[in-house]
This record gives structure tokens, sequence and C-alpha cells, in this order.
């Protein structure tokens, strides 16, 4: 592999090392680093392109998000949370959350950030999901300032 990469048009390229964009543009010290390793007879791994949607297949869809602050062993919900129902403190780093519309079965995932280690626990339902959070060290209960959520799953065939 090549410290570089091309992307489709020539207005970045990609620098493999930490997936870096770096954009065609002469005062830009990475597009310089990338000429000079050029000069230098380095050679840039080719485009590739990403891999053509095969039938049948959908995107996943929004079911669910929310912001949720905890304070003083309590959440809240804040703002307008989507299709979020009730949300329960149910110990240290044990969060409930429970859907207003069920969903057709509890075959969803969930993308969740926090000032914590968070994950959608095991048990997950048609009507609701919990969320752990931990530090980030040691793996202990940890009750966050926030977290936020999104919960998605496969569309429903008509």
């Amino acid at each position: 592999m090549a410290e570089y990469r091309l992307t489709e048009t020539d207005q970045m390229v990609i620098r493999t090392a930490d997936g870096a964009y770096i954009p065609n543009d002469d005062g830009n010290r990475d597009w310089q680093a990338y000429q000079q390793w050029l000069a230098d007879g380095g050679v840039p791994d080719p485009y590739v392109p990403p891999p053509e949607p095969q039938p049948g297949m959908v995107a996943p869809v929004i079911v669910a998000s929310a912001h949720a602050t905890i304070k003083s062993s309590a959440i809240s919900l804040a703002g307008q949370p989507f299709n979020i129902a009730t949300a329960t403190y149910t110990g240290k780093g044990v969060f409930a959350f429970t859907f207003i519309n069920a969903l057709p079965d509890a075959n969803y995932t969930a993308m969740i950030t926090s000032d914590s280690v968070a994950e959608l626990a095991d048990g997950r339902t048609a009507a609701g999901f919990t969320i752990n959070t931990y530090t980030g060290g040691g793996g202990a209960a940890h009750d966050p300032k926030s977290i936020d959520f999104q919960i998605f799953r496969a569309p429903t065939p008509m």
C-alpha cells in the first residue's frame, strides 16, 4: 500500500496512514508534502470506486433519536426526541428507553455518543432498549452528562 491514494477527481488525494483527505491547494502543507513525495518517485494507489449497490439492498432508516441529559441519578429528554416515549435511570450507568411507536421486531442497532463509553445493551425489544455507559479505562459503570443516540433499522418492505 502506498502512502497516498487517488480519488475520483484531481481535487484531492487520501493519505492512507490516517485517511485524511488532502485538497489540491499549493498553500496546504500536506499537499506540498504529497507533491514532494511524488517528486521523490512515490506512486499513489489508484482510485477504487465504491461498490455498486446490490439489488434489494436498502439504506437503513432512523426510527428513533434523542438527546438525554443525566444529573443526580436522573435522566431527562431534551429538545425534541423522535419516537422516544420515556427515558428511565435504572442504576449507575444504565438507562432504559421506550418507543412511542413500537418497532416490528428487535432487529435494530444504534449510534450512541456520550462523554463515556456507551453501548446498546443485550435484551432489546420491539418496545424499547437499554444503553449502558462505562468509564473509559476500567470499564466501571459511569453516569455521563449526556447521551445522544439514533436508532437505525432496515426499512420494512411494503
